[in-house]
């Protein structure tokens, strides 16, 4: 019998078709194997995520989100939506066009000629946006307002306080700061960022008119009735001041903006899982590592402090301060695991930063008020803002930037203005590095900056003064809170 032998061409030789065609087949199954195990893992990270948020009843699509329905005659953004569809610009208000004067100073010409031209182009815009105020409710209806109109119109708003201020119509400046806070208020529900804006006008202008603003006691006690032709009554500032301190909305506000991110950031991701069939398990992944953020900036949203709710997310390697947030100028290689995730790309923590930055101008804005009614009533500065409690204040507020709650606080520097004058000030820390320091010499309202100090202390002014040519730090005698 005749040995076997084996033909040559039928061995599968490298380098062969039937051998290349063997190998990237076996590859692709392995290939497709990897993909749909990587697929799996995915898919239950992201399920798993997903459903944990559903379980804290947070909101992922617009069916999670009901709106009661509000009547027209009690709902306040029929009126604001007609203020800003009448608004007219041009003639712009000062505070809309390039100015290098300091928001302390005196208005000069200029400034009053531009401000009595767009209060005088805007009466039925004004008019309604009073009308809006005065509606207790608020419903939008799916709406969205023209939120640049909305600007000019608060940015008039508070230009038209400074002018009635001047005019010596007091009772009209704090019913136009009371506008424009109602705005803010109104606008929160569509855009919170955009109403912190709006409110930190509204407490901006409050502090530049409190100083020398004139309320009914002062006539009283002074008869001075004829300096002023509308003297700001008491009661229309306790409103104020007690709107001020309600902090019941916008806290819920808060929690209902980061969620509202949430839910954009999960419908976004959806989008592009849905159109990246290869990529998807990528998408997934990512997209897990993202909502997992999120949903960690909606449980710090929900913190009784700015500074509870960053304690909590330092412990996740998160941040909802914002210079701490922002880009390194410096470029780096591209991540191609982490560019659905890139940083500038889906919402953050900011908001809860914004938030609590204006919460915190708004307390110091009913101390403010609650000392110039104080003064009004007694003719001297309170000595420690505890004698404040309970007439006009319920406490004093604390400062929810810095751990440990901590009050606000009130610093009497003795004899340091010009002609001798004690200067009244509120002084309150927003971040780690806050330490002893002195005001700028010049007055101090709204958010100011000092570089060598980083921003961690803050100070408002209580009295009108002008600096002199040759300012001095001065030396503290703070009054206890």
């Amino acid at each position: 019998m005749a040995a076997a032998t084996s033909d040559p061409s039928s061995v599968r030789k490298p380098g062969s078709w039937k051998w290349r065609a063997g190998t990237g087949i076996g590859v692709l199954l392995v290939l497709v194997g990897a993909w749909l195990a990587w697929s799996h893992v995915a898919a239950v990270r992201l399920r798993r995520v997903v459903d944990q948020i559903r379980a804290n009843h947070d909101p992922l699509s617009a069916s999670d989100v009901n709106h009661p329905f509000v009547p027209d005659a009690r709902n306040a953004t029929i009126p604001l939506t007609k203020a800003l569809s009448v608004f007219t610009a041009p003639p712009y208000s000062p505070s809309a066009a390039p100015s290098q004067s300091r928001d302390w100073s005196p208005r000069d010409p200029e400034w009053r000629q531009m401000a009595k031209a767009a209060l005088a182009a805007n009466p039925q815009s004004l008019a309604l946006a009073h009308q809006a105020a005065q509606r207790p409710e608020i419903d939008w209806r799916g709406a969205t307002p023209a939120f640049n109109v909305a600007r000019q119109l608060a940015l008039l708003l508070a230009d038209g306080a400074a002018q009635a201020h001047s005019d010596r119509d007091d009772a009209l400046a704090i019913q136009r700061i009371s506008d424009l806070k109602r705005e803010a208020d109104i606008i929160d529900p569509t855009f919170h960022a955009v109403a912190l804006g709006l409110e930190a006008q509204a407490i901006e202008t409050l502090e530049q008119v409190l100083p020398d603003l004139v309320v009914e006691s002062d006539v009283a006690a002074t008869g001075h009735a004829s300096n002023k032709a509308r003297p700001v009554a008491q009661a229309m500032l306790m409103k104020l001041l007690q709107d001020f301190l309600d902090e019941t909305r916008v806290s819920e506000q808060l929690r209902t903006s980061v969620a509202d991110n949430l839910r954009w950031t999960y419908q976004r991701l959806q989008t592009l899982r849905s159109e990246a069939f290869a990529l998807r398990p990528l998408v997934d992944l990512e997209a897990a590592r993202v909502l997992t953020q999120q949903d960690a900036y909606l449980r710090a949203a929900t913190k009784l402090t700015f500074a509870d709710g960053e304690s909590f997310l330092k412990g996740l390697g998160l941040t909802a301060r914002l210079e701490q947030q922002a880009p390194p100028l410096k470029s780096h290689p591209l991540r191609y695991s982490r560019v659905v995730s890139d940083p500038s790309t889906w919402p953050r923590g900011y908001i809860i930063w914004a938030h609590w930055q204006v919460t915190v101008e708004r307390r110091a804005a009913a101390i403010a008020i609650a000392i110039q009614l104080y003064r009004a009533r007694n003719g001297r500065w309170p000595t420690t803002l505890q004698a404040l409690v309970p007439e006009f204040l319920p406490a004093v507020p604390r400062n929810p930037m810095i751990p440990g709650d901590k009050p606000i606080e009130y610093v009497i520097f003795r004899g340091v203005l010009p002609g001798g004058h004690d200067r009244p000030m509120l002084r309150f820390a927003v971040g780690p590095s806050a330490a002893a320091s002195h005001p700028i010499p010049e007055p101090c309202f709204g958010w100011g900056y000092d570089a060598e100090e980083h921003d961690d202390i803050q100070w408002r002014d209580l009295s009108r003064w002008y600096p002199a040519p040759a300012a001095t730090q001065p030396q503290a005698m703070p009054a206890s809170p």
